[in-house]
């Protein structure tokens, strides 16, 4: 992942993905969007993380985390490369 917009495009179209596999309608996405209104439920974010583990090659939430995860802008930070 090169830039915070790779990281972006990527989480999006993972969401993007969930959803559909799980027969819903997707919705525009737009950072801050809040996690709770995008539409998955908690086995299907379940599914998102292992999918973006294995896209990724990392797990975020395997460390501790200092802010609370409220919007798609704080999900997608987690996958931003380092500064």
């Amino acid at each position: 992942m090169k830039t915070r917009a790779d990281a972006r495009e990527q989480v999006c179209e993972v969401i993007y993905q969930t959803l559909r596999n799980n027969g819903k309608t997707t919705a525009d996405l737009d950072d801050d969007t809040p996690l709770s209104q995008i539409g998955l439920d908690s086995m299907e974010w379940a599914e998102f993380v292992v999918q973006m583990e294995s896209v990724m090659g990392f797990d975020p939430f395997s460390r501790a985390l200092d802010d609370e995860l409220r919007t798609l802008r704080d999900l997608i930070s987690l996958y931003e490369p380092a500064h």
